[in-house]
């Protein structure tokens, strides 16, 4: 997913992606990259070892959800 937040008065700009990597069978990791809008972006993962769909989806949602709440939106 695509997630942007952008806020004129703070000149603030930027941009979050999420997804759900496969690394084998029910083996997925949550990686993700974000930093401003035009700018080289930052990778980063949620799990630092493989875990099962599910949790893996748990993780993505919150991670997602989260982002949402603090004004992102999705693009």
């Amino acid at each position: 997913i695509h997630l942007e937040h952008h806020s004129d008065e703070k000149n603030s700009h930027k941009e979050y992606n999420v997804q759900i990597c496969e690394k084998g069978e029910d083996q997925y990791t949550v990686d993700f990259n974000y930093g401003r809008i035009g700018y080289g972006l930052i990778m980063d993962t949620k799990t630092k070892l493989p875990v099962s769909f599910n949790e893996a989806s748990i993780i993505y949602y919150k991670l997602v959800n989260g982002k949402i709440n603090k004004g992102y939106e999705e693009y």
